[in-house]
């Protein structure tokens, strides 16, 4: 599913009217989950950390981002509650 909207996303951005295709298009999606892989990098280059995990979404107003490596986290978001929930610190 990640595929089919970072697809959607090119193929809106390269057209006339594509942020109005991407609008419908983001507005009629109902969920999606994914696997992600985050690197992030300094400014010049360095490699600084990785994050894998797994996202999910589902309308109306509900996320879940858990993360595993390098520590696991599970931030929930239901209407207008937000959770964060962290392993470590558990006693």
């Amino acid at each position: 599913m990640i595929k089919k909207l970072l697809l959607a996303c090119v193929l809106c951005a390269n057209s006339a009217n594509g942020f109005e295709q991407f609008d419908t298009f983001f507005n009629n999606l109902k969920s999606f989950q994914a696997d992600f892989n985050q690197s992030v990098y300094s400014d010049n280059g360095d490699f600084i950390s990785q994050t894998t995990g797994q996202v999910a979404f589902q309308r109306p107003q509900q996320l879940r981002w858990h993360t595993h490596t390098p520590s696991e986290q599970i931030l929930l978001l239901k209407d207008v509650d937000l959770w964060l929930m962290d392993n470590e610190l558990e006693p």
